[in-house]
């Protein structure tokens, strides 16, 4: 088999593996209410910039092994968590996982930068912590994504 195959059966079998469908998400096309914190709770915001590399391959994010949202190229998705120190994990596959420890604070908003590093056999999440104004100027351009729940409501709807 030659090696664009190769890399060809990864990304579908990769893609194929435990990522979400479309209907277990919700897109927004147009603006989006932002997510405010409060002084009891702080909002931690990924996102990941339209990128052609690595664009085929989505991921979920986890804290504590529990799906929090998903992000592809071009979209970017708001959680609500309590203050103090928090691990998220980007996965795209078993192999393919990146983890980020931030620490939050109430009436405050983190935000994390997802991008895809592209290899020769597999392409990895990446995740990083950004200031406000760098993400500030990709979020406008991205649409929002949300995981939906079980009874068809948003895993983190904005409110």
């Amino acid at each position: 088999m030659n090696r664009l195959s190769l890399i060809l059966a990864m990304i579908v079998l990769v893609g194929c593996a435990q990522m979400p469908t479309y209907k277990e998400t919700i897109v927004h096309e147009g603006p989006v209410p932002e997510m405010a914190p409060d002084q009891k709770t702080a909002v931690v915001t990924f996102y990941r910039p339209s990128s052609f590399l690595g664009s085929a391959i989505p991921f979920f994010v986890q804290e504590n092994g529990k799906n929090i949202g998903t992000l592809g190229s071009g979209t970017y998705f708001s959680f609500r968590t309590s203050p103090g120190r928090h691990t998220y994990t980007a996965i795209a596959s078993s192999a393919d996982v990146d983890e980020i420890t931030v620490r939050v604070r109430a009436n405050s908003t983190n935000y994390i930068e997802a991008t895809v590093y592209v290899g020769e056999l597999a392409d990895r999440p990446h995740l990083k912590e950004v200031p406000a104004d760098t993400a500030n100027s990709s979020i406008p351009k991205l649409k929002y994504i949300e995981l939906k729940r079980a009874d068809g409501r948003s895993l983190n709807a904005l409110n």
